[in-house]
């Protein structure tokens, strides 16, 4: 997949930057990691913060079927961070997303 520059916090991956540009202009740990292994620690923390419950409907998801949704997409300048993540059903990320087809299964 390639790297990606991204942003450590007490030793965790926590922001993965759109371009070298804002990495710089950044305040923080700014490291260059494996976009497959920066996404799957940023899903793993999502679902951390979560306790594995979907944000919308507050139903129980286990990591292997929970989706992480970006809040502001990325698309409209969002970013994949824990900040912007939530985790999520798949039910709840469809209404989400109802112009797309999810690709459940791409994630680490």
């Amino acid at each position: 997949m390639g790297l990606v520059w991204v942003q450590i916090e007490d030793g965790n991956i926590t922001r993965i930057f759109r371009n070298r540009k804002a990495a710089i202009a950044s305040e923080g740990v700014v490291e260059k990691h494996e976009k497959a292994d920066a996404v799957s620690q940023i899903r793993n923390r999502v679902f951390e913060l979560a306790e594995g419950f979907c944000k919308y409907c507050n139903k129980y998801v286990p990591f292997c079927m929970g989706h992480m949704h970006e809040e502001k997409h990325r698309g409209e300048g969002g970013e994949v961070s824990i900040y912007n993540s939530v985790w999520s059903c798949w039910e709840c990320h469809r209404k989400e997303h109802p112009e797309k087809t999810l690709r459940f299964g791409e994630h680490a």
